[in-house]
């Protein structure tokens, strides 16, 4: 996991890099409201590249897990399948059914894809991912979220 652990964190150090380099080519506003565009973007390549950091000198320094067992992560090529027909169905179905009623179902069929049986918290999760995401982008941040089924009421 050492060698794994440095190579993932020179990779997202240089992802990091670019994301830096690219903001630094955005419109500056000086606008004591309003950060900007690359605001976000830079604060979170910065974050990314100080965990990446600090990711390769736990690993040189030998902190962490001392497991030297390679990290293989095989669904099969079923579950893959079916993950990408979920995915190409609830973009299809996201403006008919709106936001929430189509990530709530999302969320559901993907943990139940993932192997969870436990029916209530699967539905409670979902239903609040779904709720949750909505407040925070259509009220707190203004974002326009398709409300579908749901439009007299929303």
């Amino acid at each position: 996991m050492k060698k794994a652990n440095i190579v993932t964190g020179c990779i997202f150090i240089a992802l990091g890099g670019y994301v830096l380099f690219t903001t630094a080519g955005y419109p500056q506003n000086l606008s004591a409201y309003d950060p900007g565009a690359a605001y976000f973007p830079s604060f979170a390549a910065w974050l990314v590249i100080a965990l990446s950091a600090a990711l390769i000198v736990m690993s040189v320094m030998g902190k962490g897990a001392d497991v030297d067992q390679p990290f293989v992560l095989t669904p099969s090529p079923k579950q893959l399948g079916i993950g990408l027909g979920l995915f190409v169905l609830y973009c299809i179905l996201l403006t008919g059914l709106g936001f929430i009623i189509d990530t709530i179902w999302f969320c559901f069929a993907c943990m139940y894809l993932l192997q969870n049986r436990k029916y209530l918290q699967m539905a409670l999760v979902s239903i609040g991912i779904g709720i949750g995401i909505y407040v925070l982008f259509a009220m707190v941040l203004g974002a326009k979220l398709p409300a579908g089924l749901l439009k007299g009421i929303l």
